[in-house]
């Protein structure tokens, strides 16, 4: 039975891919986590471990298969430090990686384009970019599954809690400093309001992909020879406008939804201001400004049947969340 090894584990998606597999029993499953671990089933075997800490993952690496590398300081707990967090992080844990003989590196990175004008910008997207770039050298077996805009995050980034219904882990609750206090101040504009708000024209279109659909994604690369030295570019069964999106949101809640697209240009010009205050808000905001300026439209029917993943549609996730609300309530 192969050993996996998640980092990552106590983020959203790590720590679903945990508790899939888990509770699928297929591999023998490892959770890297930095301080307190999650409440993850029994059968996950925790090693407390920080990419920073080139011994703890030579631990962790240990007797390792398949490692699957979710982390990302895009939301994180606290202060984070793109250079040390990201790149010296993932430079230690795939030399570890190599060091140890692991057979597969499953990594998380981006559907958009890593084009000059968006890599000088935003840290995140030149951190997959360089990530890329590393594990194609690394002599190891790798799989990159490039994903557009996730529904959890996105949908929810439009003013909206429904996204967050069920999540004990979701990825924008642990986010600190400015981005919290704006989340605070919109974070439900839609239900609350009527207003949604989106990054650049009202008609740009993303194949918006469930986070869990990642997860199935990820749990059908492993062991899987069509997925060795593969990048696989993934994303939902529709590629919808962020004014689709809004109209999805009237439809759900039975009331009128406004749009209110803040202009690329203004995006471009906040990551630059807000930069000498939080770099990781600027990033945030970078990040929006790509998206902005580029869609997402990726057609992965082919992939999806190739890798038996069914594909959650928008209207379907929103739906979920909402008898989840209530439910709860």
């Amino acid at each position: 039975m192969a050993t996996v090894l998640v980092v990552g584990a106590s983020g959203q998606l790590g720590s679903e891919v945990v508790a899939r597999l888990a509770a699928a029993g297929t591999h023998v499953v490892r959770a890297l986590v930095r301080q307190s671990a999650p409440a993850f089933a029994r059968n996950v075997d925790i090693f407390k471990g920080d990419l920073r800490d080139r011994e703890s993952l030579l631990r962790a690496c240990k007797g390792v298969d398949v490692v699957v590398a979710t982390a990302t300081v895009v939301f994180p707990r606290g202060r984070a430090s793109f250079r040390r967090d990201e790149q010296e992080g993932y430079a230690n844990l795939i030399d570890a990686c190599k060091r140890e003989g692991v057979k597969q590196f499953v990594f998380i990175s981006l559907s958009v384009p890593f084009e000059a004008r968006y890599l000088a910008i935003c840290p995140t997207y030149r951190m997959k970019a360089w990530v890329e770039s590393l594990l194609k050298q690394s002599q190891m077996s790798y799989t990159i599954l490039r994903c557009p805009p996730f529904m959890d995050d996105y949908f929810a980034l439009m003013g909206s809690t429904l996204p967050l219904q069920g999540e004990a882990a979701a990825t924008l609750d642990r986010a600190t400093g400015m981005t919290r206090w704006i989340r605070a101040l919109v974070g439900n504009s839609i239900e609350r309001w009527g207003w949604a708000v989106a990054p650049g024209s009202p008609n740009q279109s993303h194949s918006f992909i469930a986070l869990g659909d990642v997860a199935s994604y990820v749990i059908a690369s492993l062991d899987n020879q069509e997925a060795r030295n593969a990048v696989l570019e993934i994303g939902g069964p529709e590629a919808l406008t962020w004014k689709q999106v809004s109209t999805l949101y009237a439809t759900l809640l039975e009331r009128p939804v406004r749009l209110l697209c803040i202009p690329a240009p203004l995006l471009r010009l906040l990551a630059f201001l807000v930069y000498p205050f939080s770099r990781i808000l600027s990033n945030q905001v970078a990040i929006l400004w790509i998206l902005g300026q580029h869609g997402t439209r990726i057609d992965s029917a082919n992939i999806a049947e190739r890798f038996g993943v069914h594909r959650t549609d928008a209207f379907s996730y929103l739906q979920r969340k909402l008898d989840l609300g209530k439910t709860s309530s």
